[in-house]
């Protein structure tokens, strides 16, 4: 099909369905879906199905129509079962029409739960292992993170997590740039593992010499502001970074920013082993990582600037073991409800120590280690100030990280894991 562009949308689905398409169904096929649909053939070749591993195709106009009509009957069932409510102007569907996945508002619905069959043998299929941790990062995101504060012009996840005060901002932005020269200088997919919205110009500058950034995240609501910022070069997919619906060796280069530590523990490798998965031979990628409470630099500046909590954390670690498990499940406890007891919805994090990647990143994927980030934001906000002389003092850490990135790699905050895919097992540079 080479570089032809496939268009299907609501309007065009309607008059290939003739007079026998309602005037109600009309309007409900061009309430779900915008007026039309590009989907370069070089993107449908990209996909395939997260669950039979199988290639997508776009359904004709006639075949949807009838796909429709057993929404209507309760005869179409997502594959965990739940009847299928939403009928839709676009779908992609296997090479049998087995199972099939809506496209909503641009953005393709390629996440497992989300599949549609009338085939009984997938309604019988176990439920994904990641299912619930997909649905807690959906919820945390479409309801909090990805929600704008400030007037509508930051993200809730903006303000939580970085420090966006004028004495930072140079410093921020240089750390959001070393990804870039770690990237290959063009190709045609750079794949956005947990893309978010793409909220910061440093983000958006590492697909530009790319024919398309492939925008994969769990959060509808990240992905539909992803779309109105990327336009057409932004390909929109919600779907799962532990099962990605990507064929194998079918990316040129991806970015991981701050997403893998927010899987649970022993997801982590797996999802990785996505990444590498759908990376092409001599391609590469960047994955953002935190050591947590193992930096060395930040529990010596901890130390400083949070003494309280410093001794806290020293007395968990002197404390006997069960003592320690029932403080750390109390904790937990608080995190979820908060100290009324109300449910609140909390983000999932666990951060593995160095030696987690000694021992299996670097071995598995032979990943290389440098430094993005060396200080943690909470650190920043206490000791950084324009009167203390903040600006400087960010000036010369940054050039202290780039003059020795594996030791602030290794001992800062946020290191960056390096991939790079050569031959059958590949290696990185350090």
């Amino acid at each position: 099909m080479g570089d032809e562009v496939l268009q299907l949308g609501a309007r065009g689905a309607r008059d290939r369905c003739g007079a026998g398409t309602s005037e109600a169904e009309q309007r409900v096929m061009s309430a779900v879906q915008p007026p039309s649909l590009a989907l370069p053939a070089q993107v449908l070749d990209l996909l395939r199905c997260p669950v039979t591993q199988g290639s997508l195709h776009l359904m004709d106009a006639l075949t949807l129509r009838g796909w429709n009509a057993g929404v209507e009957t309760g005869a179409v069932r997502h594959l965990d079962g739940a009847p299928v409510r939403q009928r839709f102007a676009a779908a992609l569907a296997t090479e049998d029409g087995s199972v099939v996945y809506g496209i909503e508002d641009g953005i393709l619905l390629l996440l497992r739960e989300l599949g549609m069959t009338r085939d009984g043998q997938y309604l019988a299929l176990p439920p994904s292992p990641q299912a619930a941790t997909n649905r807690s990062v959906a919820a945390f995101y479409d309801q909090v993170g990805w929600q704008t504060v400030a007037a509508g012009h930051v993200f809730d996840d903006s303000a939580r997590y970085e420090d966006l005060r004028p004495v930072s901002r140079d410093y921020v932005r240089a750390c959001r740039r070393r990804v870039a020269a770690h990237l290959p200088p063009h190709g045609r997919f750079l794949l956005d593992a947990a893309s978010g919205p793409v909220q910061y110009e440093e983000y958006r500058a590492y697909s530009a010499n790319f024919d398309f950034r492939i925008c994969a995240d769990i959060s509808i609501v990240a992905l539909r502001a992803a779309r109105e910022r990327l336009g057409a070069h932004g390909v929109c997919v919600l779907c799962d970074v532990g099962n990605l619906p990507l064929r194998d060796g079918s990316i040129d280069a991806f970015v991981s920013l701050h997403t893998i530590y927010h899987l649970p523990a022993q997801e982590q490798l797996t999802a990785m082993g996505e990444l590498w998965r759908v990376l092409q031979e001599d391609g590469k990628g960047v994955v953002v990582y935190t050591w947590g409470d193992d930096s060395l630099l930040m529990n010596l500046a901890a130390g400083f600037c949070f003494p309280l909590r410093t001794l806290k954390r020293m007395g968990r670690t002197l404390l006997p073991r069960a003592l320690a498990c029932r403080w750390q499940k109390r904790r937990s406890r608080e995190a979820q409800t908060g100290r009324s007891g109300v449910a609140t919805l909390t983000l999932h994090s666990h951060a593995h120590p160095y030696a987690w990647y000694r021992d299996e990143v670097q071995p598995m994927f032979h990943a290389a280690l440098t430094c993005w980030r060396s200080l943690s934001t909470a650190v920043m906000k206490r000791l950084i100030h324009d009167r203390l002389g903040g600006k400087r003092l960010l000036a010369w850490v940054c050039g202290l990280e780039e003059r020795y990135p594996r030791f602030f790699g290794r001992h800062g905050q946020y290191p960056m894991f390096l991939f790079h895919k050569r031959g059958e097992k590949g290696n990185c540079a350090a």
